[in-house]
């Protein structure tokens, strides 16, 4: 009996053959970035990643990872807004 095997963000990726997705989606949430000023300049980054792709980097974290960051809210409406 085999046990199963967690699929990592990059295989997810590679699987599927998106990583050139992967990458434009990115670029295009990296280009749509709001700046912020306060309380030092930064960008506010949302929806970075393709959902499939994010969806496989949360099933390879730990439980404890997933909720350290659930109180913030980077990204209104997002359960986990953290990076989306």
């Amino acid at each position: 009996m085999s046990a199963a095997r967690e699929t990592s963000p990059a295989d997810a990726a590679a699987a599927t053959g998106d990583v050139d997705r992967t990458i434009g989606h990115v670029v295009a949430a990296v280009d749509a970035a709001m700046a912020s000023d306060e309380p030092f300049h930064h960008l506010r980054l949302c929806g970075v990643f393709p959902a499939e792709l994010y969806s496989a980097m949360l099933g390879a974290m730990p439980a404890s990872a997933r909720a350290a960051g659930s109180a913030s809210a980077a990204c209104s409406g997002s359960s986990m807004p953290w990076i989306q």
